[in-house]
């Protein structure tokens, strides 16, 4: 699932470098840009991590450790911004490279993760639901049936392949079928990369609101589907 969401961030990446760029060789100049930084952050995460590590009995402050970790954020949001891919590329990145596991950053990735849900997560939730328009999408034929397609193949390619593979790496076919279940619900990350093609205008209205229809039902039918398979029950109801 982590590989999915790393591939699905370089593929956003290679798509708005050839939406935004003029030109093949500009392009190259975006993706090769890209990849330096991408190959000096993983350089440089075993070196920030040191010193995370040597420094975590210093007395640095909770503020002074948002700081420099909000500061991480947008500054490579900054930067590949600047190189021509969206800035969200720049957070992710930041996610990547952050020793988060150290004593140092533990307590501000955490603090950060409760700020998210408890608020920067309704509220994008809230931003998309208004940007989704169901009701004209559905009136129109050729976009209905387009996304009933669109399910069926996202359905067949993450819960089906999964599936597939995993029952061939020797899985029971019980839970190879749990497994495609999980990697089926597509969750937030792409829901983001859904709210980013939008934004750079690489899909229009109806697109993003077929591709949003898909991304919600493929997670929410994860819940009722484990339940079905015996794999998941809710708390004080034991799993078969």
């Amino acid at each position: 699932a982590a590989v999915c969401d790393v591939l699905a961030w370089c593929a956003l990446a290679v798509v708005l470098a050839m939406s935004k760029a003029q030109g093949p060789w500009a392009v190259l100049r975006v993706l090769g840009l890209t990849a330096a930084l991408c190959a000096v952050l993983l350089a440089a995460r075993p070196l920030l991590a040191a010193v995370a590590s040597r420094y975590a009995g210093a007395p640095v402050s909770g503020p002074v450790r948002l700081v420099l970790v909000v500061g991480l954020i947008f500054g490579l949001a900054a930067v590949t911004d600047k190189i021509g891919i969206h800035d969200i590329f720049g957070g992710f990145l930041a996610g990547l490279v952050l020793p988060r596991d150290t004593v140092l950053f533990r307590p501000v990735t955490t603090q950060l993760g409760t700020v998210n849900r408890a608020l920067l997560l309704p509220v994008f939730f809230v931003s998309i639901g208004l940007q989704v328009n169901v009701w004209h999408a559905a009136a129109r034929p050729a976009v209905l049936t387009g996304g009933a397609v669109l399910l069926l193949a996202a359905i067949a390619g993450k819960l089906g392949g999964t599936m597939v593979v995993a029952s061939a790496g020797g899985m029971p076919r019980t839970s190879a079928l749990g497994l495609g279940v999980l990697m089926n619900a597509r969750g937030v990350t792409d829901i983001v990369v859904i709210g980013v093609g939008l934004s750079a205008g690489v899909i229009n209205g109806n697109g993003f609101t077929v591709l949003i229809m898909m991304a919600l039902i493929t997670t929410a039918m994860a819940g009722p589907a484990l339940r079905w398979l015996g794999l998941w029950a809710p708390a004080g109801r034991p799993a078969s």
